[in-house]
């Protein structure tokens, strides 16, 4: 039961901020330009994963054992969080992506 109210929790919470988060994409420049290459024709936030990856890493604290091999896991997430949000702000390359 504690999982299933803590799954409703992470949820609820990701749905409160993903309106915030999506306000704030064009003071943050984390606006996606439409190009031939994109299917939108207006910019576009690019702030999902800010609104996502903590509430879900906060589930995440909230139910695992707190272990080496879950905070292992907790600082992998969080740095593909990181150099996703930098690309999201300065498109970088994928070859330094893959690299991080």
């Amino acid at each position: 039961m504690i999982y299933l109210f803590t799954m409703a929790v992470v949820m609820a919470l990701t749905m409160a901020v993903i309106p915030f988060t999506a306000y704030m994409a064009p003071r943050l420049g984390l606006l996606d330009q439409p190009s031939e290459r994109k299917v939108h024709s207006a910019p576009m936030p690019r702030v999902g994963g800010i609104a996502i990856v903590p509430c879900a890493l906060f589930g995440v604290l909230m139910l695992a054992p707190q272990d080496k091999v879950i905070l292992s896991y907790l600082l992998g997430a969080f740095v593909l969080f990181v150099f996703g949000l930098w690309d999201d702000r300065r498109e970088i390359g994928h070859y330094f992506k893959f690299t991080a």
